[in-house]
């Protein structure tokens, strides 16, 4: 994982793994929903908003050390902490519908 543009994104490691990284909020951000600045932010393949939402929820979260809600608004020069843990990716799989026209 890497910082590239202010945003986290996804390098070739084990989906297993603990990943843990910290971000400043910045000005531009001053006022947004946590989780959509996470969800904004944060460009790993596997994470998806619902995913996000329940990391933050379980307490992986952290603003300024405290444990937060998703909707919690952001101040600008906040710190947030994230830590992902480990998750399994789910594939989908194509299911066979018969379609009747």
């Amino acid at each position: 994982m890497k910082i590239k543009n202010e945003k986290i994104e996804d390098t070739p490691i084990s989906k297993k793994a603990h990943r843990n990284f910290t971000l400043k909020v910045p000005e531009d951000a001053d006022g947004l929903r946590l989780d959509k600045y996470l969800a904004n932010n944060i460009q790993l393949d596997d994470l998806s908003r619902s995913l996000i939402k329940k990391i933050i929820e379980d307490e992986n979260v952290l603003v300024d050390g405290k444990r937060c809600r998703p909707s919690r608004r952001l101040s600008a020069g906040e710190e947030i902490e994230v830590s992902i843990p480990p998750h399994e990716a789910r594939a989908i799989e194509p299911e066979d519908i018969e379609m009747i026209m």
